[in-house]
């Protein structure tokens, strides 16, 4: 059993809101209730800390077209925070605006050892065409949850955080106290926040004493 399963998620809901089998709501509902409040809770805890989101991963262009190759990005990338080559060069996003200068400039023409990108939807075009591998450092982002077997982005130990957050959205339909749901689910923030600056004192009390 997954924590982060759609499935396993929407039973932890019911068993919360007294609800074990559809009643008063179908699982549809609490799918889409569950997808919806995963976004608000992977924005508050990239508030806490991004590192639990950040992802790497390696890419292969498709073939050359106009002077660039395409990479197609995952379905979870949200902000690219860095591109590298295979060689390890740093690639320069540069804003659509001057995806024109890129093949038509001489001033601003891409090499191998001083790379352009453009990121276009899911896509980047990466100029020169000769890069045909890329490895990306981004922050994840939500995908919508339908299927049984789906699984959220929030790390398993978050996974109480969610189901806080949906219970607190079911609670005026569930016929639960809307404000102490809605208490329980902001408390989660304020002992993940207290536990942060908590480690954050033991280091630097641990960075202290070796100096």
């Amino acid at each position: 059993m997954s924590l982060q399963q759609l499935k396993t998620i929407r039973s932890l809901v019911r068993n919360s809101i007294n609800e074990p089998v559809q009643k008063n709501f179908t699982d549809p509902e609490l799918n889409a209730i569950i997808s919806l409040c995963q976004n608000d809770v992977i924005r508050r805890l990239l508030r806490v800390n991004t590192v639990w989101f950040a992802s790497r991963t390696q890419l292969t262009g498709s073939a050359p077209i106009n002077g660039a190759r395409t990479f197609t990005l995952p379905s979870t990338c949200g902000e690219i925070v860095s591109v590298v080559t295979a060689a390890g060069v740093s690639v320069t996003i540069k804003p659509l605006s001057e995806i024109g200068l890129l093949t038509s400039d001489t001033m601003h023409t891409p090499s191998a050892s001083n790379p352009y990108g453009v990121h276009i939807e899911n896509y980047l075009y990466i100029y020169p065409s000769s890069i045909s591998t890329i490895y990306i450092h981004f922050i994840r982002k939500a995908v919508e949850l339908t299927e049984e077997t789906d699984t959220t982005i929030i790390p398993f130990q978050f996974i109480d955080i969610l189901v806080a957050a949906a219970v607190a959205e079911c609670a005026p339909k569930a016929g639960l106290d809307v404000a102490q749901m809605e208490k329980k689910y902001d408390e989660k923030f304020t002992e993940l926040e207290l536990r942060k600056r908590r480690d954050v004192d033991e280091e630097e009390s641990i960075s202290g004493e070796r100096q």
